[in-house]
């Protein structure tokens, strides 16, 4: 389900990057614009994540990846055909940016875990190089630049609510992308797989607690009850349905799990961390705060 379309001015945040970063964003930005003009891509490829964070939500967290994910299930022999697609796309979303001094072109791929797996990762690595450094171009072309942009391309997800946001103002170059309903309900959702997949990820209570922060008050009673619609679906479809209720993050391990490394997200960020323990708190009282009733009348 569609809830709205969103103009982003994504050439203010490839402008505002370090000289660092520059290079990463402007690829990013071409690789979104690529998969914009095509159907086949930006019909099945929705963003998600923490490039969706910093680009539609204003997320400082600095991430070196981007995220999708597809309905699609994986078919091994259709990936050559994908790859050659984005290829291509690539190319034309360069030209229609106008970054003249920069090339993007894929440089490898693999599926993690497997094409066997019931949840496969279809990971990208898009290298992009300098115009006008000779050596930088040949490493590209020959598939082993050093300085790659990793999409995430995963399979066999459900998205419950999307929007567009589109790239430029006539409406017709958009990118599909989680809305705040599913991004929060997969960010819970992460938290809890983390005692299944026995990880660390610190980076969901980062996340959770920036959107509640910065946009509760966007949320109304009705995107509350999306959230945990999306989060029912999201548990359901991962054997976790058992485990979704209000007091699922007072669980010791998952909160061991979450602050784990949590002050890693200072190496991400230009700003100072939230502590964690009151991060914590403001994100597992906002479980408290969803309309429970709406699933367990």
């Amino acid at each position: 389900m569609f809830t709205e379309s969103k103009l982003i001015n994504i050439e203010d945040w490839v402008d505002s990057a370090t000289s660092r970063e520059a290079g990463y964003r402007a690829c990013v930005h071409i690789i979104l614009m690529g998969i914009s003009l095509s159907h086949r891509l930006a019909d099945n490829m929705i963003m998600k994540g923490g490039s969706l964070l910093a680009l539609r939500y204003k997320s400082k967290r600095h991430t070196t990846d981007v995220d999708f994910s597809t309905k699609l299930e994986l078919e091994e022999q259709e990936i050559g055909p994908l790859l050659s697609e984005l290829s291509d796309s690539l190319e034309r979303a360069r030209v229609v940016l106008g970054y003249n001094q920069i090339r993007c072109a894929v440089q490898s791929h693999k599926i993690k875990p497997g094409v066997s797996s019931s949840f496969p990762t279809l990971q990208i690595r898009v290298g992009y190089a300098n115009s006008d450094v000779q050596n930088e171009v040949k490493r590209l072309e020959e598939g082993r630049s050093s300085r790659t942009v990793r999409i995430d391309y995963s399979y066999n997800e459900k998205t419950y609510n999307t929007e567009k946001i589109l790239l430029s103002s006539n409406n017709e170059n958009y990118v599909q992308v989680y809305s705040i309903h599913d991004l929060m309900a997969e960010k819970y959702r992460a938290l809890i797989q983390q005692k299944i997949r026995k990880r660390n990820r610190f980076q969901d209570v980062y996340d959770l607690n920036f959107l509640i922060v910065n946009h509760l008050n966007e949320l109304k009673e009705h995107d509350k009850k999306l959230i945990l619609l999306s989060m029912r679906e999201k548990f359901k479809s991962r054997g976790l349905a058992h485990l979704l209720d209000p007091e699922m993050l007072e669980q010791k391990e998952i909160i061991e799990r979450s602050k784990a490394n949590y002050f890693a997200i200072a190496d991400t960020i230009p700003s100072e961390v939230p502590e964690f323990e009151e991060a914590y708190k403001r994100v597992s009282e906002f479980l408290w705060e969803l309309p429970w009733s709406v699933i367990y009348p």
